[in-house]
């Protein structure tokens, strides 16, 4: 060993007051960090409960990709509802099996509705996007040529319907709102979104996630 390799000085070993100062001061700044992290959350939370500001966001984004239009020929890419009550009862998850087996007999597609790639994403995810919902619904076959368009086939279902929101008895709105969601009846916000009720989502979420877990906790459906 030469004398090039010894060192001349010898660096001054850390008190243990200056090791403790320095854990601290790292301990605190990471404390410090996680908890604005958790206040900003905390804040956003309470700031999109009162008034869907990320939702509205959300939803006006994807609503401008969302289109559909008519068209010529049969669609090269269509999406059609999954099975559901709503949609079992009216049909509509079963439009894929009526026009393959009316293709099998002979029947061609003049016109169907070219989707945006969104709107079909969105449907085979099975999220429904909004509509105008026929208040009765039925089937009506139109003759061509000597027919000259009058129906051949008409069946409608019977159902007890109201003309108007207004022919509605407040009673029965009541009702339906205790029973479903009574703050719809006083809303907390006038921008709060009436649609998601957060109490019963978080608790919905909390068991859910509990069966996860195998505990035993009831899954709740939604409505």
């Amino acid at each position: 060993m030469d004398a090039d390799s010894i060192p001349t000085e010898v660096e001054p070993t850390p008190s243990l007051i200056s090791r403790w100062f320095y854990t601290k001061t790292g301990s605190l700044k990471r404390w410090l960090k996680w908890s604005i992290f958790f206040l900003v959350v905390i804040a956003y939370g309470v700031i999109e409960i009162r008034t869907s500001v990320l939702q509205s966001w959300l939803f006006t984004t994807t609503n401008k990709r969302i289109s559909f239009a008519l068209a010529a020929g049969r669609s090269p890419s269509i999406a059609f509802p999954r099975r559901a009550p709503f949609d079992d009862r009216r049909g509509y998850s079963k439009l894929s099996d009526f026009q393959s087996r009316l293709e099998k007999q002979g029947y061609q597609v003049k016109q169907q509705v070219q989707q945006s790639r969104t709107l079909a994403n969105l449907i085979g995810r099975g999220i429904a996007p909004p509509y105008t919902e026929p208040p009765e619904t039925g089937m009506i076959v139109h003759g061509i040529n000597e027919a000259k368009g009058k129906p051949l086939f008409q069946y409608a279902q019977s159902e007890f319907l109201f003309k108007g929101v207004n022919d509605i008895p407040p009673l029965l709105v009541k009702t339906l709102l205790f029973l479903e969601n009574r703050d719809l009846d006083h809303p907390a916000a006038a921008w709060q979104n009436p649609v998601i009720e957060w109490d019963r989502m978080v608790k919905a979420v909390f068991y859910y996630m509990g069966a996860k877990f195998y505990l035993r906790m009831p899954v709740q459906g939604g409505s």
